[in-house]
């Protein structure tokens, strides 16, 4: 009697144990989507933000391109004066400083959406679901 009672209790504490790493195998399943909904989010983000960045530095090297051409042009035809040619070195300087500044922030966005598609593979590997 005692063996038999002993053994339903056993059973009871496995189906409990079972029942409970069922809850927490869900819970951490859910976690999973979540975490990578938001990772594809900020890849999302990164990449818009990133194609942005990139649109505007093509502008500005189109600008500076269209501003040395110029500027050679002028001094070609001797109608830039010196007075006139600093600031315009001025502008293409900061041109320049700008396009490398949008490059600059262009790589590091790239990374990033790298480092979130790394992220969001790596999330859906089986070995990851382990809690």
């Amino acid at each position: 009697r005692q063996a038999r009672e002993l053994q339903r209790l056993r059973e009871l504490i496995r189906r409990q144990r079972a029942v409970q790493i069922r809850q927490l195998l869900r819970s951490k399943e859910a976690e999973l989507r979540q975490a990578q909904g938001m990772l594809q989010q900020q890849r999302g983000n990164a990449v818009r933000e990133a194609r942005e960045l990139q649109r505007q530095l093509a502008k500005e090297l189109s600008a500076l391109k269209d501003l040395e051409r110029r500027c050679g042009v002028l001094q070609g035809n001797g109608l830039l004066g010196k007075a006139s040619c600093p600031q315009v070195r001025g502008e293409v300087d900061g041109l320049k400083q700008k396009a490398a500044k949008l490059a600059l922030i262009s790589k590091q966005l790239e990374e990033r959406a790298r480092q979130l598609r790394e992220a969001i593979a790596h999330l859906g590997t089986p070995g990851c679901r382990q809690p």
